[in-house]
């Protein structure tokens, strides 16, 4: 691990502080684990934007009509993939996702 210096505004060492108590753990420790909960997140994005490149229009179609060529059936309607999904249409709802995510960051 490396070690930083971190300057909180007194609410919000206030707040941090309350909430280690809560849970029984050191300051450090909670924003620690706060700090990889939001990397985790933004990699997350990342990681979609990148299987959504790799994406091959048709095969979640594929996979479905396998499924039913043996019998079985999607667990709900809603599970079916609409006939008119693309790879540009996973990309546009990945992009959108980013989108407001990045826009919830600005007002923080």
């Amino acid at each position: 691990m490396k070690k930083i210096t971190v300057h909180l505004d007194e609410p919000v060492h206030t707040f941090f502080a309350r909430l280690a108590a809560e849970q029984q753990v050191s300051l450090s420790q909670l924003i620690n684990e706060t700090l990889t909960r939001f990397v985790a997140a933004e990699q997350s994005f990342e990681m979609m934007e990148a299987r959504a490149a790799r994406a091959r229009p048709g095969a979640m179609q594929q996979v479905l009509d396998r499924m039913a060529a043996h019998g079985l059936a999607p667990l709900h309607p809603e599970d079916a993939l609409p006939s008119d999904v693309d790879r540009r249409f996973l990309e546009k709802r990945v992009r959108a996702a980013r989108s407001l995510h990045e826009e919830g960051q600005e007002d923080k």
